[in-house]
């Protein structure tokens, strides 16, 4: 993978990551990063955790989270679109050519996915 590729991968991660920390988790809970090539030649990268997650959506017209819905449950239904997330979709849009999706986990949590296109001299080979 190209320098500049690679940098936008590991600041798209480290956000995800530190946003699930920081935001998702609290002071107990599992982060769970996860990576897998899918056909035809796309990384697929998902951050999970199993903290107290989201589950209402901001109300469009007035872009403001349900009343009385904690601080991260806030952050993500305002549209998602905090300043840290409007980077990673920017990341993920501009500088990898892909897809960002932030939805909750069955059984509670988020999960973050980040997907695209692998580069000829990025995929796998069949040899290994």
């Amino acid at each position: 993978m190209r320098t500049d590729r690679a940098v936008s991968v590991a600041m798209v991660l480290n956000e995800l990551c530190y946003n699930a920390l920081v935001h998702g988790l609290g002071e107990s809970g599992t982060l769970t990063v996860r990576a897998s090539v899918r056909p035809p030649g796309k990384l697929v990268l998902e951050v999970i955790d199993d903290g107290c997650g989201f589950s209402e959506p901001a109300d469009p017209a007035t872009q403001a989270a349900p009343v009385g819905v904690v601080d991260r449950v806030s952050v993500l239904t305002q549209n998602r679109t905090g300043l840290g997330l409007n980077l990673v979709r920017d990341f993920v849009e501009r500088e990898l050519r892909g897809q960002f999706d932030i939805e909750p986990t069955p059984g509670g949590g988020t999960t973050a996915r980040v997907e695209f296109p692998l580069r000829e001299d990025e995929r796998p080979s069949a040899d290994l």
